[in-house]
Formats: structure tokens, sequence, C-alpha cells
């Protein structure tokens, strides 16, 4: 047996070929989990499909700014709310509604 042959064989050691068991993930990727930020504001802009600006959403759930921040951003990501820019005030700030089925 050569250096190389030698080299090969031990690579190959101890190896099945194939894939460990996948772990399960109780929170998967573009799911929305019950309770969470996003499945409470969603919840709250689709009672009246009106345009609400961030401060009345935390106003009226009464949860962290963060949350819902963080909910805000990943429902528009899933096109699941619509914003527009607040006429009212400087271009950065947005109001945001819930889009109804075929929006």
């Amino acid at each position: 047996m050569d250096a190389v042959q030698w080299i090969v064989l031990q690579c190959t050691k101890g190896t099945t070929g194939t894939k460990p068991p996948e772990r399960f993930n109780p929170r998967p990727e573009g799911v929305i989990v019950q309770g969470s930020a996003s499945d409470v504001v969603l919840a709250y802009l689709r009672t009246d499909f009106h345009f609400k600006t961030r401060s009345q959403i935390i106003q009226d759930l009464q949860i962290s700014e963060h949350r819902v921040e963080w909910g805000l951003i990943y429902l528009m990501r899933r096109k699941l709310i619509k914003r527009v820019e607040d006429s009212a005030r400087n271009s950065r700030y947005g109001r945001y509604r819930a889009l109804r089925e075929g929006e």
C-alpha cells in the first residue's frame, strides 16, 4: 500500500455515507408562531383594515417597541401587511395595514 492509498483509507475510515437525522425545529422559518409579536400585530391590523402608525399599535397592544418593530418587519417581508409613508410627517415614518386576501 502506497502513501496515497493509505491517506484515502484514513479519510474514508469511519464514514458511513448516511446523513445524520434532522433535528426537530419548533420554530421553522416562515411560520408565524401563535402568540408571537407577528401574530399579535397581524391580528390587530386585521381587525379593521385601517392604516395605523407604529405608536398606535404599541399603545393599543401594550407590548414593547422592539417586538412591534420586528413583527412589522417580518410581516412586510412576508407581504401580509402594507406600508405607506405618513404624509403628515417625515417620509421615514410609516402607516401600516393588513392586506386583504387577493390584494
